[in-house]
């Protein structure tokens, strides 16, 4: 763990108002614990479409990009799949480790289907690509605490029990539902009219020392006039272009190197206490969470060839090592996000009745889009 102090064991996330259905995953898709990179990265290994690993009935294509309808430079999207064959206690284990092998070759997929899926057939599409994170976390005090609301009141008896969540954005909760739906929590992304819309680039569950390695979304109910994709910027992508611009210049405050990176972790926390400007900080229950310390730099789990650059400044604190105080820890992480969201590859999905999106938060950064309504449903 290069001295990280965070704890072992991949995590996965899958999370679904677009209104979306969301659950937290686990499995061999590793966390932000997996070891920083010590040397250079070998050439990345790109998967054919026509991959011998997926059955033949199924259909993978490369994502267009919305506005020029070109190929994107990153993501598939899968067609083909039967909702009655997803059981999840049913799956050939060949299956399921093509579906992890094609997420962590092209960082996202994007699986269509005809109508909705009910709660058995999400879980099979879990299941698909690994498990449900069990959203318990270590405390400053050494106990446990859940931090995911599995267990809240809120959450529907259909869903009770299923490690699936419901997650609504828009001007969809009056003041008094939002409050007791997340009590405790001062800030939960958004503004008072699009709450849980968070609009800056980020990854899941940093705060924790077994970040979710997935992220999965089912949309059951999208913007009537339109809106609310959801972006992306290729975080392996920005590991290579900085790879080939290093010229061996030393860390400091007009940069880092790779080399200076490499080794290297950022602290992370729930509540950051607005340590970047632009990111309103999180205030609640969880603040009583340990601080884990994630690698800046890492390799892929399951495909080692892919090195990514990992932090997230919603809920980093600027504590770099090597920095010698916190703003200058500030300053790096800040620039180094500056650059990747100005020069990495982006791709926006734009949704379709009954996608279900899936993206490897080791690789990818993701934010919501606040284009639609305000009054309707995403």
């Amino acid at each position: 763990m290069d001295g990280c102090g965070a704890a072992g064991g991949g995590q996965r996330r899958a999370r679904l108002r677009l209104r979306r259905l969301s659950a937290h995953l686990s499995g061999p898709h590793g966390s932000a614990a997996t070891p920083s990179v010590a040397g250079a990265a070998p050439p990345r290994h790109e998967l054919s479409l026509s991959d011998e690993l997926l059955p033949r009935r199924l259909a993978v294509r490369r994502l267009a990009d919305a506005a020029s309808g070109a190929p994107a430079s990153f993501g598939v999207e899968v067609h083909g799949l039967q909702p009655a064959e997803l059981r999840a206690d049913t799956l050939p284990d060949e299956l399921r480790g093509a579906f992890r092998t094609l997420l962590a070759r092209h960082q996202v997929v994007v699986c269509r289907f005809e109508a909705a899926l009910t709660v058995a057939q999400m879980q099979g599409v879990i299941a698909l690509f690994g498990r449900v994170k069990h959203g318990w976390a270590r405390c400053l005090d050494g106990s446990t605490r859940q931090y995911l609301p599995y267990d809240h009141p809120a959450i529907t008896e259909e869903l009770r029990g299923s490690g699936i969540m419901e997650h609504r954005s828009g001007l969809v909760l009056s003041p008094d539902k939002l409050k007791e739906r997340h009590t405790g929590t001062t800030a939960t992304g958004g503004t008072a009219e699009r709450p849980f819309v968070y609009e800056g680039f980020h990854t899941d569950d940093s705060y924790t020392e077994e970040p979710a390695g997935i992220t999965m979304l089912h949309a059951r109910e999208l913007p009537a006039s339109g809106g609310g994709d959801t972006l992306f910027v290729d975080m392996a992508a920005a590991y290579r272009q900085l790879l080939e611009e290093d010229d061996g210049g030393e860390e400091g405050e007009e940069g880092a190197s790779v080399a200076a990176l490499r080794g290297r972790c950022a602290e992370h926390a729930y509540n950051n206490h607005n340590a970047f400007a632009s990111r309103p900080s999180a205030a609640g229950a969880n603040d009583v969470l340990v601080r884990p310390r994630h690698p800046i730099v890492r390799r892929h789990p399951l495909d080692p060839s892919v090195v990514a650059l990992y932090w997230d400044l919603d809920r980093a604190t600027g504590h770099v090592d090597g920095c010698r105080d916190l703003a200058e820890g500030q300053r790096l992480l800040q620039r180094l996000q500056d650059r990747a969201e100005a020069c990495a590859p982006r791709y926006s999905h734009v949704w379709r009745e009954h996608d279900v999106l899936v993206w490897d938060n080791i690789t990818v950064q993701h934010a919501a889009s606040s284009g639609f309504k305000i009054g309707e449903n995403r």
